[in-house]
């Protein structure tokens, strides 16, 4: 259960400036949010063949909008822009900036 005390806890470290009404709205709120993510953890806990044959939901629009531009598929296709840019590049990689390694992975040996 949310107590009052840890939600005034993380907004105030969220830096939001909460009224005692929208704590006391947002309380409830918050616990079913909660409580609907922890069915769907218990859904998926080892309990496989109880969302055999669901289909993953990949966008909540791509029912209401099937013909949508906004889900065409990726292709990569040639700019004279792009092009352009790349060619002015001191360095480049399969049509992308070639630039040097900045950070490294073993940052404990540095003494």
């Amino acid at each position: 259960m949310i107590e009052k005390d840890w939600l005034k806890k993380t907004a105030r470290l969220s830096r939001l400036k909460l009224t005692e009404e929208e704590i006391s709205e947002f309380i409830p709120q918050l616990q079913s949010v909660l409580d609907h993510v922890e069915e769907l953890t218990q859904l998926g806990a080892g309990r496989a063949e109880s969302l055999a044959g669901v289909e993953p939901w990949i966008h909540p629009l791509l029912e209401l909008l099937p013909n949508s531009s906004a889900f065409r598929e990726d292709h990569a296709s040639a700019s004279p822009l792009a092009d352009g840019l790349i060619a002015g590049a001191p360095e480049s990689v399969e049509r992308a900036f070639q630039v040097p390694q900045a950070v490294t992975q073993d940052q404990g040996a540095q003494k």
